[in-house]
């Protein structure tokens, strides 16, 4: 397939409606790795568990992809986090117990071309959507409490519990869930990663209205934080829209950012 297809992708990562970020959005090329990274555990705690999971998955940046390989490099940094917090638990703030109950929510999409499939991770409430035929799908579970019933997108926006997750990197030694799939990649198809930052406040008929527009990736990506932010948004968003493009469409490969999001 890769004689015959490439990717256009764009992203935006910022503040949202915070006053800080603990969103991390990455692109690692060449290996084709996409990541939305929300931190939890305050401003200096989801800081550092969400760059942790950032540089877990950089060393994957030119390895080949395996939906074995991606759930066991989330797993060490599971492991690594969770160690990281079983310590802090014991100190006082100075010696680093503020690190105490940091935790991230991740979702990541590894694109393999040569067989024509992509393998997504997903731990938590960032979100996978795919874009075919003019309908915008989900594609990942949210692990909440708001998710126990079975309630409408726009009920669980509005559900008290839509923000508590069951499972997260650093709560526990093993993941309490973990999404590994591997799906296939459909020509002219368009993969959506995000935060609960658009999510739990953008309606998802506006978020296909804009995936369904005839312009760029990048385009895409700022118009979706600009919906969040009209909606006001009271957290971090992150967004990463990638296109699966025919060999002869001109494509281009562009990123922006509030903060950061780093390309590689």
């Amino acid at each position: 397939m890769e004689d015959h297809m490439k990717l256009e992708f764009g992203m935006m990562c910022g503040e949202g409606g915070r006053c800080h970020n603990e969103d991390i959005g990455a692109i690692f090329t060449p290996a084709m790795l996409f990541v939305a990274i929300d931190g939890m555990g305050g401003h200096e705690g989801g800081e550092i568990a969400a760059a942790m999971v950032y540089e877990g998955f950089r060393a994957l940046t030119h390895q080949d992809p395996g939906l074995a390989l991606l759930c066991q490099t989330a797993e060490a940094i599971n492991a690594r986090m969770y160690a990281m917090n079983t310590e802090s638990a014991s100190q006082d703030e100075n010696q680093g117990g503020r690190y105490r109950g940091m935790g991230a929510v991740v979702t990541a999409i590894w694109f393999d071309l040569d067989s024509e499939v992509y393998h997504l991770h997903h731990v938590g409430d960032t979100r996978a959507y795919e874009y075919i035929d003019g309908r915008l799908t989900l594609v990942s579970d949210d692990h909440s409490l708001s998710c126990v019933k079975a309630l409408s997108e726009r009920e669980r926006q509005k559900h008290r519990l839509k923000n508590i997750v069951t499972s997260s990197y650093g709560a526990r030694e093993g993941f309490e869930h973990m999404l590994a799939t591997t799906y296939r990649i459909v020509e002219g198809m368009t993969i959506l990663l995000c935060s609960d930052g658009l999510t739990d406040y953008v309606d998802p008929d506006v978020m296909e209205a804009i995936i369904a527009n005839d312009m760029g990736a990048q385009k895409k990506a700022e118009a979706l934080y600009q919906s969040a932010m009209d909606a006001d948004t009271c957290d971090n968003v992150t967004i990463i829209v990638v296109h699966v493009m025919p060999e002869d469409r001109d494509c281009k490969t562009r990123s922006n950012s509030a903060t950061l999001c780093p390309i590689e």
